[in-house]
């Protein structure tokens, strides 16, 4: 079964989908979630992955649901390809050019 915290931007409430429980505050939300369903919370690598490159979501508490098979840029795909186009003179690949 898939479970998911869902903003309802009508009621300004986070609902826990598996119990329709609301709450005002999405680390309450992410606490109750945890306490109702344990098995989520069994991987610190995850969650550690999006602290570092998708932290952008909580901050911004929005919630992304993805039904094309679409994703978020991870934070370091940015900086690093940011660097790339900083750091590079690029040219349109199709052109004889040295860039």
């Amino acid at each position: 079964m898939a479970y998911s915290l869902i903003w309802s931007s009508v009621s300004k409430t986070w609902v826990c989908s598996a119990k329709k429980t609301l709450h005002r505050d999405l680390d309450d939300a992410y606490r109750d979630f945890v306490a109702r369903y344990p098995e989520y919370n069994g991987d610190p690598d995850l969650d550690a992955l999006r602290l570092k490159d998708f932290s952008r979501i909580k901050e911004s508490q929005e919630v992304y649901v993805d039904y094309v098979n679409g994703s978020i840029a991870p934070k370091s795909l940015i900086v690093k390809h940011a660097d790339i186009l900083r750091g590079e003179i690029l040219g349109h690949p199709g052109l004889d050019s040295p860039s």
